[in-house]
């Protein structure tokens, strides 16, 4: 299953070309890092996949069962929070979503063969 799909992007900020015609596939087992010099374009595009950014050129697309999140380098309002907290908000309704599995979970455990099939 595919995961994610980066095809051709490219993104500039004036003169400065930092992503130019970048392509690849991340395929369900895949195990990835982004490595690479300051300055060099990590930051701008993974900002660019959670939509805080626009690419000049190129498409890229999401399976439709991912959700991304992004937790900045660099955060200013850290003091008094907890690392845990500014991950659940970087990806957004988790906490919603997890509820709706246990109440999704309950209902199955408890339904009819009948109302379990129609749930799934």
């Amino acid at each position: 299953m595919m995961f994610l799909a980066v095809h051709d992007v490219s993104k500039s900020y004036g003169a400065i070309s930092v992503l130019n015609d970048i392509s690849f596939i991340i395929n369900d087992g895949d195990r990835v890092g982004m490595v690479g010099s300051n300055g060099v374009g990590k930051s701008t595009l993974l900002k660019i996949l959670v939509g805080q950014e626009e690419v000049d050129a190129g498409t890229f697309s999401f399976a439709p069962s991912i959700e991304v999140g992004y937790l900045p380098q660099i955060t200013p309002d850290f003091y008094g929070r907890t690392i845990q907290d500014l991950i659940l908000e970087s990806v957004g309704n988790l906490r919603q979503l997890e509820e709706r599995m246990r109440q999704f979970e309950t209902s199955l455990s408890t339904a009819s063969e009948e109302r379990t099939a129609a749930l799934l």
